[in-house]
């Protein structure tokens, strides 16, 4: 799996492809989809969510960074280690580790 991601800000262009920032062409979310007439309804949705996927993890590994300090035993749903375990897990996810 691919630990690295193309650098930069990612875009949404033609409201389906998704570009980075040197314009190397991320993704097509219209091309994995079987053409129906609904397709853009699912197709640029999915777009967005894509583009905004680095600032995502980069969001995530700030909270997990943030977190760590304060990390102790409680595991009650909506406690800090719940949901810094739930944002590690989604980063071991996105970065294969």
């Amino acid at each position: 799996m691919q630990t690295t991601h193309p650098p930069g800000l990612w875009r949404v262009v033609g409201g389906t492809e998704v570009r980075g920032a040197d314009g190397t062409i991320i993704c097509n979310t219209a091309d994995y989809r079987v053409p129906k007439p609904d397709m853009v309804a699912f197709a640029q949705p999915d777009a967005a969510l894509i583009a905004a996927a680095p600032e995502l993890l980069a969001a995530l590994q700030a909270i997990v960074a943030e977190a760590g300090p304060r990390m102790g035993l409680d595991t009650a749903p909506g406690t800090i280690n719940t949901i810094s375990r739930l944002a590690r897990a989604a980063i071991a996810r996105a970065t294969g580790t």
